[in-house]
């Protein structure tokens, strides 16, 4: 009964855990293709190398920009921050070494900002469509502000979008948030199941054990008590 219970507590945390890896899709609403590879510095808010984050639903690390590419204004002059983008860092595959800082992702705030200060769509580095979380899409399309509309707008021409797709309503796509939701409640159902399969186990393979110390303690009474009585005279 124990090893059943234990079973389904691993089989709903393996099912969780797929549900998960195949859950980032990209703005052409396939499976979300890792940003950067061998030979490049690992990227990431996670560092797996993917543009995802902790909360995909709000969050921002979503836009996959080739920072090696020549056309457009370098993305750490343009923003206005330290040269970053010419740096080395721990490898994609191997921590051990570093490689030059290449295919990356950056916040999609960010990168709204650097379309704006940069010039347009045409004046940016290139953009890797294949790595670039729906979740960019989906959030400017959620909010109000010219230069989201414009960073909208240059996700769709440069990845040739089509935003009528049913993937692209939000609608149709779970957040990250409601799958963590589902995760805890998967956890609690089968945690509960293993506490009543443990408890009904216990039960029926010790059903002596219940009370036993008080049964024991009531028989070596009553024994006593007839020692007792055999003692006393006959009046």
């Amino acid at each position: 009964m124990m090893k059943l219970a234990w079973l389904i507590l691993t089989l709903s945390s393996v099912a969780r855990s797929d549900d998960a890896e195949n859950y980032y899709r990209n703005v052409n609403g396939d499976q979300l293709q890792p940003c950067s590879s061998d030979g490049m510095a690992l990227t990431g808010y996670t560092r797996t190398g993917y543009c995802v984050d902790q909360n995909d639903d709000e969050g921002s690390h979503h836009i996959c920009i080739d920072l090696a590419s020549a056309d457009g204004g370098n993305f750490c002059t343009v923003t206005g921050q330290d040269d970053w983008c010419s740096s080395y860092m721990p490898c994609d595959g191997n921590s051990d070494e570093t490689c030059p800082v290449e295919n990356w992702c950056v916040c999609q705030w960010a990168f709204a900002s650097y379309l704006q200060k940069a010039g347009g769509c045409d004046m940016i580095q290139d953009i890797v469509c294949e790595s670039i979380n729906l979740e960019a899409v989906l959030a400017y399309r959620r909010t109000s502000g010219s230069k989201y509309e414009t960073a909208l707008n240059c996700l769709v021409n440069r990845c040739g979008l089509d935003l009528s797709k049913s993937y692209m309503q939000a609608s149709s796509v779970t957040s990250m948030s409601d799958m963590k939701s589902a995760a805890l409640a998967w956890f609690l159902a089968a945690f509960c199941v293993s506490v009543v399969a443990f408890i009904v186990y216990k039960g029926v393979k010790y059903p002596s054990e219940r009370n036993g110390p008080m049964r024991n303690t009531l028989l070596e009474k009553n024994s006593s008590d007839k020692e007792v009585n055999k003692s006393k005279p006959i009046v």
